[in-house]
């Protein structure tokens, strides 16, 4: 996928999240539900703090054409994944020891997103590891 595409996904992608929040926002607020208004203003600026930065660094560099998948790139996402697959399983074994205090669905979501949080550490530590494709 070249980087120009991948921008306008991303900032399609992101804007109509973005907007959606901001209408089950403004939804929520008429309802006067003040907590769950405040937790859904909070995962409005934690999206915004997250996109942004992606956004600005797609923009850089597609104005350096700089490739998206280059061979150093595709290799740290495939051994972030590995290593979080790992190491989620100690997450899993966690989550199934105490299953009957909570709904199965619960359950389910908090593993993926635990999941996902280890890719991301994984994929943070190994983008910032020196002399990793040596």
């Amino acid at each position: 996928m070249k980087n120009k595409h991948l921008l306008w996904m991303v900032s399609i992608t992101a804007s109509l999240v973005l907007l959606g929040l901001v209408f089950r926002l403004i939804g929520l607020g008429k309802a006067r539900d003040l907590t769950e208004v405040y937790y859904l203003g909070v995962l409005i600026v934690i999206f915004l703090l997250v996109i942004v930065p992606v956004f600005i660094k797609l923009l850089r560099d597609n104005r350096e054409g700089i490739p998206f998948n280059d061979e150093r790139s595709n290799r740290i996402k495939m051994f972030a994944a590995g290593n979080a697959y790992f190491h989620s399983f100690p997450l899993w074994l966690g989550l199934l020891a105490f299953h009957k205090h909570f709904d199965q669905d619960d359950l389910l979501m908090t593993g993926l997103a635990g999941m996902v949080i280890l890719f991301g550490i994984n994929w943070l530590y190994m983008n910032r590891k020196k002399g990793f494709t040596e």
